[in-house]
């Protein structure tokens, strides 16, 4: 008596590749069906895991991780429960290949910016488990201003990479650290070419992007003092503004 095929998820975790491909032209429709297994991280997913999101941890080819997105379109932008992490997070987690990732920001580009449950967005994620300069550099290169994003502990990804101190930490901390210097001097700006509050306007929109769950206000401090800044209730925010006078000259800062 013929033993039955496995299925999709014995075929995901057993990185049967060849065979998912098989399985995914056979029957597609096991893309979309969630699971209910033991993940990488220790915990039973019990909620809105997909075949992606498992995939994604065992370091997949680019083939596969594209044959399933295009089996489950909505997979890409669904969180796993409990954790809230998008595939996008598992992959850089997990050492996915930059291959993987960037097939992963093709299907979704803004996936780079939304937060899990923690706060963190995918570059924190490949920051935490020391993911190769590759994935960090595709990661910028999607979205930038995600070097300034800071997570519900309120750090950076540039925070969590010194204290990690991964063997590729010194590659990643400088791409880091120039992505951030460019980004702040492009947002130093004289008083001819913007005004503080629109420049804390664009900061609490940025905010609201990268899914800070606080909305940021703008306050002056005081009359005539120079200054300004953006107030958050109960959590830090992701972008802060201040606005310094320097020797009779008005500056708006990013910090």
């Amino acid at each position: 008596m013929c033993a039955p095929k496995a299925n999709l998820e014995h075929l995901i975790r057993d990185e049967r590749w060849e065979s998912v491909l098989t399985r995914l032209r056979e029957r597609p429709g096991e893309a979309r069906k969630q699971l209910e297994v033991m993940t990488k991280g220790g915990f039973v997913a019990m909620n809105s895991m997909m075949p992606l999101h498992y995939a994604c941890e065992r370091n997949p080819p680019m083939e596969v991780v594209m044959a399933l997105i295009e089996a489950n379109p909505n997979a890409i932008s669904i969180r796993s429960l409990p954790g809230g992490a998008l595939p996008l997070h598992v992959a850089c987690t997990w050492y996915a290949s930059v291959s993987v990732v960037s097939a992963l920001l093709s299907a979704d580009a803004g996936a780079c910016q939304i937060a899990d449950e923690l706060g963190n967005i995918p570059l924190h994620s490949a920051c935490f488990s020391g993911a190769s300069i590759l994935v960090v550099e595709s990661l910028l290169a999607a979205s930038s201003k995600s070097v300034l994003a800071r997570n519900h502990q309120g750090s950076l990804p540039l925070d969590i990479c010194k204290r990690l101190r991964h063997e590729n930490r010194r590659s990643v901390v400088a791409a880091l650290t120039l992505k951030k210097e460019e980004i702040l001097a492009k947002h130093r700006r004289s008083r001819s070419s913007g005004t503080w509050s629109d420049t804390a306007q664009e900061a609490a929109e940025l905010n609201e992007r990268l899914g800070t769950p606080k909305r940021s206000s703008l306050v002056k401090n005081g009359v005539g003092d120079g200054k300004a800044e953006l107030v958050l209730d109960e959590q830090a925010i992701a972008v802060e503004v201040a606005y310094q006078d320097n020797k009779g000259s008005e500056e708006l800062l990013w910090v």
